[in-house]
């Protein structure tokens, strides 16, 4: 009975030398974003196409502003979490 106490002390005392120590490394961030939405039809054909690319393309012009329906602002709590194995 003895010999078995010693044997289960020895296993015990090898495997904990022999198990991995690790850090659990976590970083709360939030992550935000601003999204426009767009209120406009495709171009139908060309000439409306040619038309659009001229119109957004005038320096100082504000023709973006006119089919931009509105900003929505979005925000998201997260958390990154990172396992590192340390070395001894």
């Amino acid at each position: 009975m003895k010999s078995l106490s010693a044997l289960a002390g020895l296993a015990l005392l090898v495997g904990a030398s022999s198990a991995k120590k690790c850090r659990d490394i976590s970083v709360p961030v939030t992550i935000s974003a601003t999204n426009i939405a767009f209120n406009f039809a495709p171009p139908a054909d060309n000439i409306e196409a040619i038309d659009f690319v001229l119109n957004i393309t005038q320096p100082a012009g504000t023709f973006g502003q006119s089919f931009a329906r509105g900003v929505s602002d979005t925000s998201l709590p997260d958390t990154i979490v990172y396992t590192r194995r340390l070395t001894t």
